[in-house]
């Protein structure tokens, strides 16, 4: 993949994931969004364990299952297969950013704030930590490759 390729899907990928983002911090109080929380955080107990084990292999996967859930709570086919294509083409990058030294730790953290923004109902919070999120290791695989 192309640098333009790889900014190209990182900001489509940025816009799902920020909008269905600010959709469940809007919808926190409903049951239906408390069921998410509770697979979101199974996720990030999963990230915490792979992450004091030093697995990549298990924290890619946790990772990969907090970012699919948060678009498949919208339960928008058309995002879910727009995003699902786009997963595939970042997983390699993903995968090799999460090797450089510290970045589990940061993504976790990440994630954590992320989380607390959307049980809070904090819908701005929620879009600008989910950006953050996606640009931080943008600059790594851009930097690295």
């Amino acid at each position: 993949m192309g640098i333009q390729d790889f900014v190209d899907t990182n900001q489509i990928r940025t816009a799902i994931e920020g909008y269905c983002g600010r959709e469940i911090a809007q919808k926190a109080h409903l049951e239906e969004t408390k069921e998410t929380f509770d697979l979101l955080e199974s996720f990030l107990k999963q990230q915490k364990e792979a992450l004091e084990q030093e697995s990549v292999t298990a924290f890619f996967e946790a990772d990969m299952q907090f970012h699919i859930q948060l678009v498949s709570h919208i339960a928008n086919r058309e995002l879910n297969n727009l995003f699902g294509t786009y997963m595939y083409r970042m997983r390699n990058l993903a995968l090799h950013s999460l090797h450089v030294p510290g970045r589990m730790e940061k993504t976790y953290q990440e994630h954590l704030e992320i989380f607390e923004n959307m049980k809070q109902g904090n819908m701005i919070q929620t879009y600008e930590s989910i950006v953050y999120h996606m640009e931080s290791p943008r600059n790594i695989s851009i930097d690295e490759d």
